[in-house]
């Protein structure tokens, strides 16, 4: 929580997390019991159904960033 009393402090445009699904829910959630007002990103790691489920109602409105080569040809690409 002491974290996210120091994003707070610094009064950032926004805040990206790089973390687990936990880890992230668990920022998500001190950040909505703080009040915070600021737009929320997350990485691509963080983007499981664990995330919803562990962070609730402080995950919603958090976006997600993720990486798509749409150059990749190869059998495993999903394009």
């Amino acid at each position: 929580q002491k974290l996210m009393e120091q994003v707070n402090a610094d009064k950032p445009q926004a805040v990206l997390f790089i973390a687990s699904p936990i880890d992230t829910a668990l920022m998500a959630q001190y950040a909505h019991q703080l009040n915070l007002d600021i737009p929320f990103f997350a990485s691509s790691w963080a983007n499981t159904s664990e995330l919803v489920e562990k962070g609730g109602r402080a995950v919603e409105g958090l976006e997600t960033i993720s990486a798509y080569n749409f150059q990749n040809s190869s059998k495993n690409s999903p394009a």
